[in-house]
């Protein structure tokens, strides 16, 4: 009866650690597709700078060019 006993603790507590066990599981997996979502909107962000920052330079480069076409026309 004592071994029946323990064997009961012992498997009471085991399954209360793979709760604890299952239950940080699913909490780091709640952190991780956090951090993933944070990534992508990152990424995104970055995307759309990099195509900002080309179009700027594009734009200023045709302001260059219409200058110096607007001094070459004046001469």
């Amino acid at each position: 009866d004592r071994a029946a006993s323990t064997a009961r603790s012992s498997l009471t507590q085991a399954q209360q650690r793979a709760s604890e066990w299952e239950q940080r599981a699913k909490d780091y997996e709640a952190e991780l597709e956090e951090m993933r979502s944070r990534v992508e909107e990152a990424e995104r962000k970055a995307s759309e700078l990099a195509t900002d920052h080309s179009l700027a330079k594009l734009q200023l480069e045709e302001k260059d060019a219409d200058e110096r076409l607007a001094q070459v026309s004046s001469v």
